[in-house]
């Protein structure tokens, strides 16, 4: 029963802590998108990274390369960023606003 005891705590200290975690950063990681545009659809993979607490960067990469994403506004499991998109009629900003509902992103 002694050796018991330490693992449950440990246990419980392991679940408490990456739950606090995960609920802290629930915009975090690789998402795959899908993208209805006026030329069809298109699979771009969006990165949020998390470098400081509560400052997050990433990239969005599709069909047309990648590009940088200095920074993204992130309240709650809210997200939104402006981003530069060149084309042959000019360069366009763009904003992604979006939700994350745990695994699932809407926006």
């Amino acid at each position: 029963m002694q050796y018991l005891k330490p693992r449950v705590i440990a246990t419980l200290l392991f679940f408490t802590l990456n739950m606090s975690l995960q609920a802290a950063v629930p915009v975090s990681g690789d998402w795959l998108l899908g993208v209805d545009a006026p030329r069809g659809k298109s699979r771009p993979t969006l990165i949020i990274l998390e470098n400081t607490p509560g400052k997050f960067s990433g990239s969005l990469t599709g069909p047309k390369g990648t590009i940088a994403i200095a920074t993204i506004e992130v309240k709650g499991n809210t997200f939104r960023f402006p981003f530069q998109m060149k084309t042959a009629f000019g360069t366009f900003e763009l904003t992604y606003t979006g939700k994350i509902d745990q695994d699932t992103m809407t926006g």
